[in-house]
């Protein structure tokens, strides 16, 4: 009878490991992206557009869309993802597809989704609507805000700034051109929160203003506006940037550790900051630091609305400002501690940004800096042109110890 036990247990355990996968590959799908143009377009052309399908890890797979404006891909792996595209129009281009016969510098079709959920059915279709933003000349093309350690292993953020790069074949002067730092605030207007409740706006923490004294910029010229314009390089570490040339600083008057200001360098004026002890432009080592620039008269700035932080009702006001009147804007979101960004601090609509930027440091520090990247194009001058998509996923890459107008990385 014992014998009989031990044959039928034996028998048992091999039928269970007949019956076990043990090929434990994830099964892939196929995805479908069907992309849903610009509300303008009176006609268009959907073939050969590229989508990009991103993991939240770095991996990412592109395809091409067909004449019926749907690209696929075969052999996703179900996650979470970030769907992209954008492409440039030539200005008869976009004539021709919006009937608008205005423009004469192009324009952008940009589009992202994200957290895109893509499951285990053997076929999924998703939609990605794209939006139409006209070509900028005058576009932000550095910021350097993560700071880095100086000699003694302390953290220096001294240096950070904000470079804007001429794309045109003109002369651009920027008096009284405004910079927008947009609210960081841990339960800040994201999208979503925005998009309900204050469409077509963004909620800015500091503004700052170009003294109307004549400064123009030539095609091909730079604008850098420091926190502190002096050589850092010797002030703070050997890696920190010289701004000793910057074209404005601000005028730090705080009474402890405040950034040492040049009195040869022209102030940018303050028009709005969240506290009134922070007169100097407030980026954060880490991220949060989306910003835009726009032109607006101080009369119209003044008259904009002020809300307090997302479900709040006291503490910190924001300026609510309309998104018709920015010219420019990056969207730079957090890194974190889990190797991912985070979406939710994402405050520009995708008309705006269809995509983000970062460094890679939770905390910063680490002397990086977020450049526009440089194009196959130039200008009649043989000026360079850097890359602009309306998408800073595509438009942006990171690079240490950058050097302020210097365009040969």
């Amino acid at each position: 009878m014992m014998k009989k036990t031990y044959i039928w247990l034996f028998a048992s355990v091999l039928c269970m490991a007949s019956c076990v996968d043990y090929d434990d590959t994830t099964q892939t799908v196929d995805v479908d992206v069907h992309l849903l143009m610009p509300k303008e377009f009176i006609s268009t052309d959907y073939e050969g557009h590229t989508v990009t399908l991103s993991q939240s890890g770095g991996q990412s797979q592109q395809a091409l869309t067909d004449a019926d404006g749907i690209a696929h891909f075969k052999g996703v792996i179900p996650d979470v993802y970030t769907l992209t595209t954008s492409w440039n129009l030539t200005s008869d281009a976009y004539k021709q597809y919006t009937g608008d016969d205005q423009v004469n510098d192009g324009a952008v079709v940009s589009g992202t989704l994200v957290n895109s959920l893509i499951g285990t059915e053997a076929l999924t279709t998703l939609q990605l609507p794209t939006q139409l933003s006209i070509s900028r000349s005058l576009v932000i093309s550095k910021v350097y805000y993560a700071g880095t350690k100086n000699d003694a292993n302390r953290n220096y953020n001294a240096d950070q700034y904000i470079e804007l790069y001429n794309q045109s074949d003109n002369t651009i002067d920027v008096a009284g051109l405004c910079i927008g730092i947009v609210e960081s605030d841990s339960k800040g207007w994201s999208t979503d929160y925005l998009n309900a409740e204050h469409p077509d706006s963004t909620a800015l923490k500091q503004i700052f203003r170009f003294p109307d004294a004549t400064k123009e910029i030539a095609p091909g010229g730079t604008v850098v506006i420091a926190n502190s314009a002096i050589d850092h390089s010797t002030a703070g570490s050997a890696s920190s940037p010289n701004l000793l040339d910057a074209d404005y600083d601000v005028n730090d008057t705080r009474t402890r550790n405040a950034f040492i200001n040049n009195p040869a360098v022209p102030d940018m004026e303050v028009l709005y900051s969240f506290s009134a002890s922070l007169n100097y432009m407030n980026l954060l080592s880490g991220g949060p630091n989306s910003i835009v620039i726009f032109r607006a008269s101080e009369d119209e700035i003044a008259a904009w609305p002020l809300i307090y932080a997302y479900g709040k009702t006291k503490g910190s006001q924001y300026k609510l400002m309309p998104n018709a009147v920015i010219t420019d804007a990056v969207e730079i979101l957090k890194y974190t501690n889990r190797g991912t960004v985070d979406v939710d601090t994402k405050r520009l609509v995708n008309s705006l940004d269809a995509g983000y930027t970062y460094i890679n440091s939770v905390t910063g520090y680490n002397g990086e800096t977020v450049v526009r990247k440089i194009s196959n194009r130039t200008g009649k001058d043989g000026h360079k042109i850097l890359t602009d998509t309306n998408n800073s996923s595509a438009d942006f890459e990171v690079i240490t110890a950058a050097k302020p107008r210097n365009y040969d990385y």
